[in-house]
């Protein structure tokens, strides 16, 4: 059979010989070839007319069958069940239900996630935006569900000219009377009897376009809910409207107990747009892939609403991409299937049919299309390596045990990929790779082989590797910033600036260098290897960098360097002209890593031998760089056993600066740089009994 349309409505065509003859003879006068014109099905197999009769619906087109006992307004306010189909110029629903008492029906379409309105209590008059609408409620809006139509029927009635229909909902709260544009009708309703309505709204109404809108999403949920009560005074300030009482699908919150209280709603129904092979809407069942393991994975869905009457068993389909493996069927009682010998890391395509007694297979649901995970697997990967000539360790580490894993690498001056066996302990590789002593770049990625098969991390290698650059100098952006700052200068070398840090952001830059020799020559001190802090200047020179509050370093040191010493004999200290200053570092043997508190950067160095500096009687140990220049980042340091109180003073004897600590940056107690000159400082150990010290040191420009 065939639609003519005339105007809003429908009427069947069925042709016959006779009306068949003028079209046979024209057939017969053209010349040939002859090139029929294009033939357009609808998706639907059959015909949905528009006359408040469900009965045509097929069980595959109902979407959401709700229980007809969950409203708190009892059994003469609920929601029955929501239909939902489409063909390739409109969108179908259907609906059933009961309302009484001056209560209503609303059903929320959202096709825009950047349209539509949040809050329906403040909608306005159509034609009217001073005016507010008398069909607005006090439902609200969760985010991601934006309605931009509303159809509303008064006690399952649906009389268009008392307001009823089918209507725009605008972002800025203005509504549209689009009862012109849509075919809609209800039968049976009033007070306390049970409705049917049907809507066809034509995609050009939706979307803007006539055209099927094939990858859309429409969101949809309807609701019970209360009235209006307008207090007969004329303002519509106060106003008492209704909100949801009853609702497809159901919600996670309850509803409020006072019937013109706000609700928000938070659960929707989501209908993909998409042809399918049997040539119907498909049902949104809400399939999600769950992986078990890199070979078996369960699948899920949702039923239609709170019963599925008649059913059978439910038949998951699956096949995997790239393949003419047919679709495979297991069948469910449940509402999820486990799927066991699949491929890790391909490709599948799951849709599910319904089976019902005495009907058969209903029509298939959305189509999932989903990767399957490959084993989880984990790389620390760095960008920036400060230590050429030194050993790069590289680990990998699966979520299944591997039984081989290849490192494929390569340097910048090469074309061909090297392969190493890397070591594996458990469900972790790892492999020691020396870097070359001049400035390169290296690429590399893992080929990994478990009883699933070989996986590349990265999936795309060899054509997307990781890329590390060997350089002798790192940098790492420092912010100013209200929590902890962590800067990664690459190899293990870390800093960690507390909150109010830095009283201003910078770049600090790191260098690494080797050294393996008598520090000062006279036997006792020997230093492993410089590591080097320091910011730029505006002319690009060096200068120090002095923390508000103590920063902490943890620097790496190779087995190389500290060949013959027990790791437990290093020590740190920050190199300060001709001598050092000593500081409390831990080591972390097993990762070589030794880690300390510093106020201030310059060159530390990590010893071995005797203590970094002896013991002195007394609070002060010696004083570092008295003559110094702050600008430059420079400070006077007092090398003290415990942190002492410090005074500073010019010399008229006025104190510029009282404080705690060991060093002074050359500000005053405002914060503000003191004038080059000399000052002098008095010392107080916090014990008692210790003399307090004096001295002197130079400010300098």
């Amino acid at each position: 059979m065939k639609k003519i349309k005339k105007g809003r409505r429908e009427t069947v065509f069925k042709p016959s010989t006779f009306h068949l003859l003028p079209f046979l003879l024209l057939l017969y006068l053209l010349p040939f070839p002859f090139s029929p014109l294009p033939v357009v099905y609808a998706t639907t197999p059959h015909t949905i007319t528009i006359d408040g009769n469900l009965a045509e619906w097929r069980k595959d087109e109902l979407i959401y069958d709700d229980s007809q006992n969950d409203s708190p307004w009892g059994a003469q306010n609920e929601l029955h069940r929501l239909y939902a189909t489409w063909d390739g110029s409109a969108l179908y629903l259907g609906v059933s239900g009961v309302q009484k008492d001056g209560n209503n029906l609303i059903v929320y379409i959202d096709t825009s996630p950047l349209d539509g309105i949040a809050d329906a209590s403040l909608l306005k008059e159509p034609g009217n935006p001073a005016g507010m609408w008398w069909w607005r409620r006090g439902n609200k809006f969760a985010h991601g569900f934006r309605p931009d139509f509303q159809w509303h029927l008064y006690e399952m009635k649906l009389e268009p000219v008392e307001g009823h229909g089918f209507f725009r909902l605008r972002s800025d709260d203005t509504t549209a009377n689009l009862n012109g544009s849509v075919e809609q009708k209800a039968s049976g309703g009033g007070a306390g009897n049970i409705g049917y309505a049907e809507i066809k709204i034509p995609w050009q109404v939706l979307f803007g376009a006539a055209s099927f809108p094939s990858g859309e999403e429409i969101r949809i949920a309807a609701a019970v809910t209360g009235g209006m009560d307008t207090r007969g005074t004329g303002d519509p300030s106060d106003d008492i409207f209704g909100s949801a009482r009853d609702t497809i699908p159901d919600q996670k919150a309850g509803f409020p107990g006072v019937w013109h209280d706000s609700f928000t709603i938070d659960t929707w129904l989501a209908l993909n747009l998409s042809g399918t092979s049997d040539g119907r809407s498909s049902v949104p069942r809400s399939l999600v892939v769950t992986p078990q393991s890199p070979s078996v994975a369960k699948v899920s869905w949702q039923p239609r609403g709170v019963i599925e009457s008649n059913l059978d068993e439910y038949r998951l389909y699956y096949a995997k991409d790239g393949t003419d493996e047919r679709y495979v069927r297991v069948a469910s009682t449940e509402t999820s299937a486990a799927l066991e010998g699949l491929v890790a890391g391909a490709t599948y395509h799951f849709f599910l049919r319904a089976v019902y007694s005495g009907v058969g297979e209903g029509g298939r649901s959305e189509t999932l299309v989903s990767r399957l995970l490959r084993p989880s697997l984990a790389h620390s990967a760095q960008s920036v390596f400060c230590f050429p000539g030194k050993i790069l360790d590289v680990e990998v580490e699966s979520s299944a045990a591997p039984s081989a894993v290849a490192l494929r690498y390569l340097f910048n001056t090469e074309n061909v990929y090297r392969a190493a066996a890397m070591n594996i302990a458990g469900s972790k590789a790892s492999y020691s790779l020396w870097m070359p002593s001049t400035p390169t770049t290296l690429k590399y990625y893992f080929e990994i082989t478990d009883s699933a098969g070989t996986h590349l991390l990265p999936v795309a290698a060899p054509a997307l590797s990781y890329a590390v650059k060997i350089e002798p100098r790192g940098s790492a952006y420092a912010p100013l910033s209200a929590k902890i700052s962590t800067l990664d200068f690459g190899g293990g070398v870390l800093m960690e600036i507390p909150p109010g840090g830095l009283a201003t952001a910078t770049t600090i830059y790191f260098e690494y260098s080797s050294a393996n020799g008598d520090l000062y020559g006279d036997g006792g001190l020997t230093a492993r290897a410089y590591y080097d802090f320091y910011a730029l200047d505006e002319r690009g020179s060096r200068v120090g960098v002095v923390f508000e509050k103590p920063a902490a370093i943890t620097l790496r040191y190779f087995d190389d360097d500290i060949a013959g010493v027990s790791e437990y004999a290093l020590s740190v200290g920050r190199i300060a002209g001709a001598r050092n200053v000593a500081l409390k570092g831990t080591v972390s043997a097993s990762e070589n890593k030794i880690s300390f508190v510093t106020p201030h950067l310059s060159r530390f160095a990590i010893f071995s031998g005797e203590a970094a500096v002896s013991s002195v009687a007394g609070p002060l140990k010696k004083v570092v760089r008295p003559i110094f220049n702050p600008s430059l980042g420079e400070v006077v340091e007092f090398d003290c056993e415990t942190p002492a109180k410090i005074e500073i003073f010019d010399l008229r004897g006025r104190l510029i600066r009282s404080f705690d600590g060991n060093f002074w940056d050359g500000r005053d107690s405002l914060g503000s740089k003191t004038a080059p000159g000399v000052y002098l400082y008095r010392l107080s150990a916090p014990v008692s009994g210790r003399k307090k010290i004096y001295g002197s040191c130079v400010v300098i420009r």
